[in-house]
């Protein structure tokens, strides 16, 4: 009995990828050796299984596929959409609140006004109090935007900070999902 042939050469023998010669040489062992007729089988059913798995799918799997891979990019669209107009109307929200802040007020200032304040009959440190001089605060003509943040939050509500030139005024506007 000849040696064993190598597991490459059964491989190819399964496969039928051998010369003819080395073919008729393998078939031969394999009527003496049971060892290599069991692997070159093994070798068989592997190939077998292969050609299977790399078959074209049927025609329905293909129409389900596409359906299905459709009405995910139509899900995507229009997630995308939302988006997109979620931010449009933001952008468009801020700039009308910019303009708001930039333009001056036409609005006319009060002049200072004198308030006279009773002096008491006794003075104070040989001094007397003069008239006391109020003056309404003027707003400043040009407050400004110095800031404009869109926040997200966990459960998905967002929303626009504006913060102005005044440190005590921070404008949120809660933004909805058209």
């Amino acid at each position: 009995m000849k040696p064993h042939p190598a597991e490459e050469r059964l491989a190819l023998y399964a496969g039928a990828d051998l010369e003819t010669n080395e073919s008729a040489e393998i078939a031969a062992h394999l009527r003496e050796c049971a060892v290599c007729r069991a692997m070159a089988g093994d070798f068989e059913n592997l190939a077998r299984s292969l050609e299977s798995a790399a078959s074209e799918p049927a025609p329905a799997d293909l129409k389900a596929m596409r359906a299905a891979l459709m009405e995910r990019i139509g899900r995507s669209r229009r997630t995308y959409q939302r988006l997109w107009l979620g931010t449009a109307a933001g952008f468009a929200a801020a700039i009308v609140i910019a303009i708001l802040l930039f333009i001056p007020s036409s609005a006319p200032t009060v002049p200072a006004m004198e308030v006279p304040v009773p002096v008491p009959d006794v003075p104070l440190l040989s001094r007397e109090i003069p008239n006391l001089v109020l003056q309404r605060a003027r707003r400043p003509e040009r407050a400004g935007l110095r800031a404009a943040a869109w926040i997200t939050r966990s459960d998905g509500s967002s929303q626009l900070k504006l913060t102005t030139g005044d440190p005590n005024v921070v404008i949120l506007l809660p933004l909805s999902e058209v």
